[in-house]
């Protein structure tokens, strides 16, 4: 155990998928009636604890962006959790998206944070938060595409960031994946939890803050990582082909699949601007 613990691809794909498998089904076992909407808290879990094995858990008041992105990503997960549990109207969480987002936004900016900062990357960067944290909540229904979505970037991402020569990036981005496909194994192939506001903001602010620390801090493209937002809308063009296969449960099951494949499309373009931008420099 101790050796899984200590070894990089135990600490960024089997310790987060485990503990967001498992956190997954205790939550919809002692949640009740609430229980098939609070297990999507499971994926939020599974990333937090990979974080931690990674990186430690990060000091109060955290230092560096790469500590403020745990308690990002905490805060959005307590956040989603109680909208869920609230049964919250969807004006409250647009609201928390937009407010969230400046907030978080803000709050990477550090010393940073200045007028001409706030227009470029800040405002662009705002934009991208809110625009993909609005399609994740999009996707919050009986649907496997919001979990598979953050696979997709969180893989991609991971190579992206290891071309831009930031290692942790890379794990803390597997660590997200492996959160996200912990969720998904209990959804597929049949849907069995929503992709609820805790798997929405915890997953989407994961996903976020590292672009945000990427662009911020890093030497990552961030023409790759523009790119990799596309991922995040792509699901209707998915839901097209998938609707060609008819409407049984085979193609209900092959869907994910097939919004997987249409996803790298710009994940693997990501990818190439990556490694090309790492050639050039």
């Amino acid at each position: 155990m101790n050796g899984i613990l200590a070894h990089p691809a135990g600490q960024s794909v089997v310790v987060p998928l485990a503990v967001a498998l498992v956190a997954t089904g205790l939550l919809r076992l002692i949640g009740g009636g609430r229980g098939p909407t609070l297990a999507a808290a499971g994926l939020g879990l599974g990333f937090l604890a990979g974080y931690g094995l990674i990186l430690g858990i990060a000091p109060l008041p955290p230092r560096s962006a790469g500590q403020k992105l745990f308690y990002i990503v905490a805060l959005a997960w307590a956040a989603g959790v109680a909208l869920d549990l609230a049964a919250a109207r969807p004006l409250w969480r647009h609201g928390l998206a937009v407010v969230g987002s400046v907030a978080a936004v803000v709050w990477l900016l550090g010393a940073q944070l200045g007028a001409e900062t706030m227009l470029w990357p800040g405002s662009v960067l705002v934009a991208a938060w809110v625009l993909v944290l609005e399609r994740l909540s999009a996707r919050s229904g009986q649907s496997l595409d919001g979990a598979v979505m953050l696979i997709v970037v969180g893989l991609a991402g991971a190579g992206v960031a290891f071309f831009g020569a930031t290692a942790s990036g890379a794990q803390l981005s597997l660590a997200l994946a492996a959160a996200a496909g912990g969720f998904a194994l209990w959804n597929w192939p049949v849907v069995r939890f929503r992709f609820a506001a805790a798997a929405v903001y915890a997953g989407g602010a994961a996903a976020l803050a590292l672009a945000s620390q990427f662009v911020l801090y890093t030497q990552v493209s961030p023409w790759a990582l523009l790119l990799l937002v596309l991922v995040f809308f792509v699901d209707r063009w998915a839901a097209r082909l998938s609707h060609g296969l008819g409407d049984n449960a085979f193609a209900r099951a092959l869907a994910p699949v097939v919004l997987a494949l249409v996803a790298a499309i710009p994940a693997g373009a990501a990818l190439a601007v990556a490694y090309l931008s790492a050639g050039a420099g």
